[in-house]
């Protein structure tokens, strides 16, 4: 029998959604290499207000019914748990992006989201989920997590040896960024196992279970928010360009920022819905396949803009490797329920 075949709809239908949200997540800083007249922290902050409060909050207002009495049910130690969570995540979210201007877009993602893999499927599981690592879930998604990790180490090979042949500056600077990321954006899968009080109360005014979720990224993605921009607005006053939001011509890097703030909120939108179709084990099990797919497309991405041209033979092979890994680990992850 096929293994598609053993799989229930439900299950199907949530990993969709959860690729078609690595995706979309993995596609979001690509705007960053077609700004014109504003500078990478002009361009980051707007994203991010629209990304992190603006649009999440339009999503929650749309998709759970009595939203603020939903939001005053909640007791106020798990708001709290639930922002701080999104803070931190916030914090690696804002070293990924000055990554990402240092090492390029596929290196940068294959790295943080590698870290970001492990730290966030594994010690959910073995918090919220200890009797499972030992099963036949448990240890598929240690697996999974494990082919993913070296995928990513292929990718991040890969960028070591293009950057050698380049003989660019600033590649172990770029790398360090990448780790401190990695070792924060899993708190943003903290924040959903967290939640569970949020859910609930959504569930109580009538949200639909794979609704839910948005209540929960819209409170984390506010506090995300505040470490972004305290240091982009730190930055702007330094080099003085806050007045390049209003330049003439801005308005094709303020549709940039549109592009970039609809497809990182929605795209965070469509993994919550995919990990409530997934199960109550949804964020353990969706998240390896999330951050693979984010892989994939930003790897792609970058090889369509050029970021490895004229890389050698070797790098080429080490990327096509860790990239052909990635694509298997998301197979694997199928078996978890198959």
């Amino acid at each position: 029998m096929a293994m598609t075949d053993s799989l229930p709809p439900q299950w199907m239908l949530g990993m969709t959604w959860t690729i078609l949200a690595g995706a979309m997540q993995g596609g979001f800083p690509l705007p960053l290499k077609f700004t014109r007249k504003w500078r990478w922290e002009n361009l980051w902050l707007a994203s991010s207000v629209l990304g992190l409060t603006a649009i999440p909050w339009l999503i929650a207002w749309q998709t759970i019914p009595s939203l603020p009495v939903a939001l005053g049910a909640v007791p106020a130690r798990s708001l709290l748990v639930v922002a701080l969570f999104g803070m931190a995540w916030g914090i690696g979210g804002l070293l990924f992006g000055l990554a990402v201007h240092r090492v390029g877009l596929s290196l940068a993602t294959a790295v943080v989201l590698g870290l970001t893999s492990g730290i966030g499927s594994l010690a959910p599981l073995a918090i919220l989920h200890p009797e499972a690592m030992l099963r036949r879930t448990g240890l598929v998604v240690i697996g999974s997590v494990a082919v993913a990790i070296f995928g990513i180490v292929c990718c991040a090979r890969a960028g070591a040896r293009r950057e050698q042949t380049a003989g660019r500056s600033g590649y172990r600077a770029g790398l360090m960024l990448c780790v401190l990321s990695g070792l924060l954006s899993p708190m943003f899968n903290f924040a959903l196992t967290s939640g569970g009080d949020l859910i609930e109360a959504a569930k109580a005014q009538g949200a639909l279970a794979a609704d839910a979720a948005n209540m929960i990224w819209s409170v984390a993605m506010t506090g995300g928010l505040i470490p972004t921009a305290l240091y982009c607005g730190w930055r702007l006053s330094r080099v003085r360009s806050w007045s390049l939001f209003t330049a003439e011509g801005a308005w094709h890097d303020t549709s940039l920022a549109v592009v970039m703030g609809l497809l990182f909120a929605y795209g965070n939108s469509f993994y919550g819905t995919g990990a409530g179709y997934l199960g109550h084990l949804g964020p353990i099990l969706g998240w390896p396949v999330f951050l693979s797919a984010q892989v994939v497309v930003g790897n792609l991405l970058g090889i369509a803009t050029g970021e490895w041209r004229g890389a050698p033979p070797a790098a080429r092979a080490w990327l096509a490797a860790g990239m052909i890994t990635l694509i298997a680990a998301m197979f694997l992850i199928a078996q978890a329920e198959s």
